[in-house]
């Protein structure tokens, strides 16, 4: 996450991750593109940079990764620790931290937007990978789609496709697949941008984060399965997130 993420918000994302539409069917959409393009056994250790609440550490570490949780927040290590008890955890900043291992994958899910320098974040991720390693990311999409959420949230920007891909190229990495998601559920985002406009006394991110009506939350989820048929093969042209695959290239 970032060193300026709020400790409460981890706090309201660990109560609601396992239930909540998004972050289950995140999982369930990542856990899809290892499948598709990360054989078996090429999935040997994975460095996730900030790690959050683990959520994510959870679902790698089922896909048989050796998992490795960064991030700078002492709070949020300790919900990931209960969230994947497998991992080996490391309270530290990327741009600080030194390792003599190399990994097979590193991933950033819901971060790199909290950078300032994001270039230099995307280097470093290069670092820490093997020659021909693995390079997940995940990150807010649309310059149009800025709302509260995102200035409260810490966010420096939302990416475009080509400049992210022009960022990552100039990082070392070779980009296989881009493809946006959130793409069914994009008037649900609108919607919600549009309303908490007006609501200027309601607290916005306690708000997202919280798990809607049990109808509403199943919909939506079944919904981003849905969409899941079509990610992998479709390209979208708009949504509320962008996901890379790409690998490191150079030595």
């Amino acid at each position: 996450m970032s060193a300026t993420y709020h400790i409460s918000h981890y706090r309201e994302v660990a109560q609601v991750e396992n239930e909540h539409f998004w972050f289950r069917a995140r999982g369930s959409m990542l856990a899809g593109l290892i499948e598709r393009f990360i054989p078996k056994n090429d999935r040997r250790s994975f460095l996730e940079v900030g790690c959050g609440t683990g959520i994510m550490l959870r679902v790698l570490d089922n896909l048989g990764y050796r998992v490795v949780g960064l991030d700078v927040n002492e709070a949020a290590l300790t919900y990931a620790k209960n969230s994947c008890p497998a991992a080996r955890f490391v309270r530290q900043s990327l741009y600080t931290f030194q390792s003599k291992q190399k990994f097979s994958g590193v991933g950033a899910f819901d971060v790199l937007e909290h950078q300032t320098r994001d270039r230099l974040f995307l280097r470093r991720c290069w670092d820490m990978l093997e020659k021909d390693g693995t390079f997940l990311l995940t990150v807010p999409a649309g310059k149009w789609l800025w709302s509260s959420l995102d200035d409260i949230g810490g966010h420096k920007r939302r990416y475009e496709p080509g400049e992210l891909r022009e960022k990552l190229r100039t990082a070392g990495f070779h980009v296989h697949y881009m493809n946006y998601w959130n793409v069914f559920s994009l008037p649900w985002y609108i919607l919600f941008r549009m309303y908490t406009k007006r609501q200027t006394s309601v607290p916005v991110v306690p708000m997202y984060l919280r798990v809607p009506h049990p109808l509403v939350n199943a919909m939506l989820y079944y919904l981003l399965r849905l969409e899941q048929l079509f990610f992998l093969w479709c390209p979208f042209p708009r949504g509320a997130t962008l996901v890379v695959y790409a690998t490191k290239v150079g030595v």
